[in-house]
């Protein structure tokens, strides 16, 4: 039901295509693009949201349920999902979620971040040097 869902947690809006049963697991799966809310019967019939239960935000991954009742979880990589889809692992629904600041492993927003990465590049091929 609608009315209970949570938009501010991923999952997978599985089935868009129409092609699974509850055993054959060949439905599509949708870890990237949609939200509770937006993911319905009008995208098709026997279309089904599951949200995440689990999130491992090292790999920026989440269990997100499993695609038959014989198979096992499934696992949404949101490193994989599109610039521009709403749970792509740049953007702050997903860091949200996670629990990462939207800035805290972001090298591009700031120019002193910036030489902090240059500087550590530099120091490593100095270290890598052999001096005879």
């Amino acid at each position: 039901c609608r009315l209970s869902c949570n938009d501010d947690v991923p999952g997978n809006c599985y089935n868009q295509d129409g092609l699974a049963t509850d055993v054959n697991g060949l439905g599509s799966v949708d870890c990237c693009s949609q939200t509770c809310q937006s993911c319905g019967t009008e995208l098709g019939n026997g279309v089904k949201w599951v949200s995440c239960t689990a999130n491992n935000p090292e790999e920026m991954s989440a269990t997100c349920g499993s695609l038959s009742r014989y198979s096992g979880p499934l696992k949404c990589d949101f490193t994989k999902c599109p610039e521009n889809s709403h749970w792509n692992s740049q953007k702050s629904a997903i860091r949200a979620y996670m629990g990462i600041e939207s800035d805290s492993s972001s090298f591009s927003s700031s120019p002193n971040n910036y030489f902090a990465l240059v500087a550590v590049v530099v120091a490593s091929i100095v270290m890598s040097l052999k001096f005879y």
